[in-house]
């Protein structure tokens, strides 16, 4: 797998634990834009995998959802392995 396309699946797996993770507290879109102070339509974009994210702003996500950075990497690593991105 070139490097473009582990990038690509990393961002959609990315997106898709913040989605679920965002889920799991039953926020909207909407609700968690606002918690976090981020554009509705930019945290959409990270969701599906479509926009990279920087630390910062993983930081606040992680912060507003109430779980670590490391947490938060440890849970995106088992999901990862078991849709065997890994």
């Amino acid at each position: 797998m070139s490097y473009k396309n582990k990038e690509q699946e990393f961002l959609k797996e990315l997106g898709l634990h913040i989605s679920k993770l965002r889920s799991e507290r039953d926020l909207t879109r909407m609700e968690f834009s606002k918690l976090t102070g981020l554009n509705r339509q930019h945290l959409f974009y990270i969701e599906i995998g479509k926009r990279p994210t920087t630390v910062n702003t993983l930081f606040i996500i992680t912060d507003v959802l109430e779980v670590s950075l490391s947490d938060f990497f440890i849970g995106l690593q088992e999901r990862m392995k078991e849709n065997e991105c890994l």
